[in-house]
């Protein structure tokens, strides 16, 4: 799945995965975790950055800025990074 620049995010682009109620754009992959951006369909302005583990898929964290989310993504990677 490709990376989505948060940036460049319009009502024409096309998102890495949608469902009934919100579009979701990848907008970085880690080795652990991945950060999205959510859309919901119902309240366009309710908009936030996830966090998702990639192996469960669950929600760990969630933010409305940008920056705050990419700083959790590098946090969450290093603390779980594992051991060679």
């Amino acid at each position: 799945m490709e990376e989505i620049n948060p940036f460049t995010i319009d009502e024409n682009t096309k998102p890495s995965y949608e469902t009934d109620v919100a579009k979701w754009y990848l907008i970085k992959k880690g080795n652990k975790f991945a950060l999205w951006r959510w859309d919901s369909k119902k309240d366009l302005a309710d908009r936030k950055f996830l966090l998702t583990n990639i192996k469960t898929n669950e929600v760990v964290k969630d933010s409305y800025q940008l920056t705050d989310a990419l700083t959790k993504l590098d946090f969450f990677e290093a603390a779980f990074k594992e051991d060679k």
